[in-house]
């Protein structure tokens, strides 16, 4: 037995070797001239498709700036990875839902959350046909390249991820008992769990029921705190800010009013949000409209905030089915659905297959020269 692990570890490390340097020459690459506009080549780690499921990079900058211009002096592509190639799209190793949980495939996996550790990008993403479990794609934040899947329990909507880097501790939105949910992985755990191995879902190092909240749709880290986000298409949104204590605990209220617990009200529609020193950033997606980021000042982390349109600073338009942004440095990573076998097969716009950067500065400049020329 234990001499066929051995055979099935190095043939997984070989596998993913090849897959690495076939992806070096995607993503990394983004100064040659373009490529020919056939699909990429599939590779496969343990499973799941690692490659871009469409596009081939330099293919898919030219589309989404023929689509977007206003994005092309927005885009970095200096800094290496310039982007990031969603795995799992086509073809993702999980887990059955039910008893025994099974060894399976899912093709209907639905991206959702993102967060940037010290090492790693993460994406989760959960299966449309809700038969298989929800995972976590962990990326190396140095080279683009997919590193494993951790499997999560159940198969939860995973709308929001979020890293708190003072006490290493990767935070998720899900669900308990039909209930608002947050579970936490600490790094340790990102670092050492092996699904290729075990065939098992992780389990969770903390875990925390959110009564206040009818939904967690998505999620951010910010000075000590965790920002969960109630998603709603007819109405405003909600904002709920819950202290992390200093062993990285998070105590949640029953009802938003008590304990303490900052709250705001948001535009319908929004599916992300992210900090950027002064300033809030939010992502406004629903359907097959354009998406939006709108920017809002956040002077000294305000408690005092107004939320409402009137107040964006800076904004932009951006392909359909925005989902989680990520404010890391100078850019805004930006994560989409719209490249999930659901909408290839329902949408015909843009299908963003990458997770791409855009330069921050740049979008307040670009917002500022417009306004300047009304």
């Amino acid at each position: 037995m234990k001499s066929t692990k051995n055979r099935f570890l190095r043939l997984a490390i070989i596998f993913e070797v090849i897959g690495s340097l076939m992806l070096l020459s995607s993503c990394t690459a983004t100064n040659k001239k373009k490529m020919a506009t056939s699909s990429p080549q599939e590779v496969l780690n343990d499973g799941t498709n690692v490659s871009p499921s469409i596009y081939r990079t330099d293919e898919f900058y030219q589309k989404l700036t023929t689509a977007y211009p206003a994005l092309k002096t927005l885009i970095d592509r200096d800094a290496q990875p310039a982007c990031f190639a969603i795995p799992g799209l086509d073809q993702t190793r999980t887990l059955t839902m039910g008893r025994p949980p099974r060894l399976a495939t899912s093709t209907q996996m639905d991206p959702q959350g993102l967060a940037i550790t010290d090492k790693y990008l993460v994406i989760s993403a959960y299966s449309r046909d809700h038969r298989h479990h929800s995972v976590l794609y962990v990326l190396s934040k140095k080279t683009g390249l997919h590193v494993k899947n951790i499997v999560l329990p159940g198969d939860p909507h995973v709308g929001g991820l979020a890293y708190d880097p003072l006490n290493r501790r990767l935070w998720i939105a899900t669900r308990k008992k039909h209930l608002a949910a947050l579970a936490a992985l600490d790094e340790s755990t990102l670092d050492q769990d092996n699904f290729a191995v075990s065939r098992r879902s992780v389990v969770y190092d903390a875990r925390v029921s959110l009564p206040m909240l009818n939904d967690a749709s998505y999620l951010a880290y910010h000075d000590h705190q965790l920002t969960v986000g109630y998603f709603d298409k007819n109405a405003a949104g909600i904002l709920v800010d819950l202290p992390i204590t200093d062993n990285g605990q998070v105590t949640a209220p029953t009802e938003i009013a008590t304990n303490g617990a900052q709250h705001f009200f948001t535009e319908k529609d929004i599916q992300g949000i992210s900090y950027y020193k002064d300033y809030l950033i939010f992502s406004q997606s629903y359907g097959q409209k354009d998406s939006k980021l709108l920017v809002f000042k956040n002077p000294h982390n305000s408690r005092d905030l107004n939320l409402d349109s009137d107040e964006v600073v800076a904004s932009v338009d951006l392909p359909p089915y925005l989902e989680q942004i990520k404010s890391v440095g100078p850019d805004v990573y930006l994560l989409f659905e719209s490249a999930s076998l659901r909408y290839r097969d329902t949408f015909s716009g843009f299908h963003a297959d990458h997770v791409f950067k855009i330069k921050f500065a740049a979008l307040l400049k670009q917002d500022a020269s417009s306004s300047s020329r009304n």
